[in-house]
């Protein structure tokens, strides 16, 4: 759909890189011109293969829709190789979207998680008004029903500031060790793969 691309846009990024993965999605973008667009770069695939062409950023927004919990832990451990100290993140927050106590849950649980690999991580509240019955027609599963959305945003400590009291990897070498040792995209794709 492009919201949060516009979105980003509107701000005049010095750069904009959007991966896509649905053909259908790629091909709808350049219809749209987003290949033309200034300081836009498009990338297609998967994140996981598109690891090894992607740089360092200022920010990242990854929307999580129809990728499982696996895949967003994956995301989330090459993170410190993506993003510069003091960088930003963000994603669709719609796990667990069904039951208010387990979305609860599970945002305690990725602050918890991303708070390892050097990020922290607050949730904001921002009330929403999720659409009636007419809203829905035509779609297969409705993807939010809360009346309030906890939007995820996490720093990335700058190397001075990451705690001491951060438990170490559950196995040496693991994941998020991988992404914290130096040489990017490198350590980002062994992450991936990890």
């Amino acid at each position: 759909m492009g919201l949060f691309d516009e979105a980003a846009q509107a701000l005049g990024p010095r750069s904009h890189t959007i991966v896509e993965a649905h053909p259908d999605v790629w091909a709808n973008m350049h219809a749209r011109g987003w290949a033309s667009r200034p300081r836009c770069a498009l990338v297609f695939g998967r994140w996981q293969e598109a690891l090894p062409r992607l740089g360092l950023y200022d920010a990242i927004f990854y929307d999580t829709f129809g990728e499982g919990v696996a895949e967003f832990d994956a995301f989330c451990a090459v993170l410190p190789a993506l993003l510069r100290p003091g960088g930003r993140f963000s994603f669709f927050n719609g796990f667990c979207a069904h039951s208010a106590r387990l979305h609860t849950s599970f945002a305690m649980r990725t602050s918890a998680c991303l708070g390892v690999l050097g990020l922290r991580c607050r949730f904001q509240l921002v009330p929403c008004e999720p659409p009636g019955e007419e809203g829905w027609r035509g779609v297969s599963g409705r993807y939010w029903t809360f009346d309030s959305y906890m939007l995820p945003v996490a720093t990335l400590d700058e190397p001075s500031e990451c705690r001491a009291d951060t438990p170490p990897d559950a196995e040496p070498g693991g994941r998020a060790e991988a992404a914290r040792r130096p040489n990017g995209a490198d350590n980002a794709r062994v992450a991936a793969q990890g």
